[in-house]
């Protein structure tokens, strides 16, 4: 059915729009033009902010964060989801003062925690559970270094991500896997190479990007939010939106 409603949708509608510029190369290798309107962001909302209240209430002060905001669904065949390779670096780095801090809930939660208790490190994982979305920019500023991990198959090249574009706004220094819209937005200092669907040597090149980064002081706020803010913001998509209704 899937196959037959993509099939029917590229024939006959007047206009494709897709979430990512490699999405857009494969089609119009295909023969088929679409138009590039990618995940965006409220800026005025997500921005960079002062949360060390928030750092003393979680007991954060004078730690790196490192973490993530996503849907944790497992994935049982393939034996991962979100927040998976956080728990994994975390692990690995357990010589340096981070703490993991994972915002999302889902059928993987206890499996995470499970994890973390398994490898001995549930005390340095922050598990926020569901955040409300108006009360997630906060959230969001706690996290030193955020983690964009897509898998490096059809479905992760197709997409953004809504979670980046949240990232960027905040300001915040981005590891992110090589591949999809994040290839073509972030410098290579912030991209990280992934194999495949499940790429069981991802965490420990992610660990050593984190080790090269901490070595050295981050992009400015300002210029990692420039990123959001020439591609992202919804003013810039939805400029992108009215063309594609005009020329239709």
């Amino acid at each position: 059915m899937t196959w037959l409603l993509e099939a029917f949708s590229l024939r006959f509608a007047d206009r494709i729009v897709v979430r990512g510029t490699i999405h857009a190369r494969q089609l119009s290798a295909k023969g088929v033009k679409a138009d590039v309107i990618q995940d965006g962001v409220e800026s005025e909302l997500f921005r960079p902010m002062n949360v060390d209240d928030l750092r003393q209430r979680h007991g954060l002060n004078g730690l790196i964060t490192i973490g993530l905001v996503g849907s944790l669904t497992w994935n049982p065949r393939l034996g991962m989801c979100y927040g998976s390779e956080l728990i994994e670096v975390v692990n690995i780095l357990r010589d340096l003062p981070v703490k993991g801090v994972i915002i999302g809930d889902g059928t993987g939660l206890a499996i995470l925690k499970q994890r973390a208790l398994e490898y001995g490190i549930e005390d340095r994982i922050l598990f926020l559970g569901r955040v409300p979305y108006h009360d997630l920019s906060r959230h969001l500023n706690l996290i030193d270094i955020c983690l964009s991990t897509q898998t490096n198959d059809a479905v992760g090249q197709a997409r953004t991500t809504g979670k980046l574009p949240l990232y960027l706004a905040c300001g915040r220094y981005v590891l992110a896997s090589r591949v999809g819209e994040a290839a073509i937005v972030l410098s290579d200092e912030m991209l990280v190479d992934y194999e495949n669907t499940k790429d069981p040597l991802y965490p420990e090149r992610l660990a050593r990007k984190i080790r090269s980064a901490l070595r050295k002081p981050f992009l400015s706020q300002e210029t990692i939010r420039s990123i959001a803010e020439r591609h992202f913001d919804y003013s810039v998509l939805a400029k992108k939106l009215s063309a594609v209704l005009q020329s239709g």
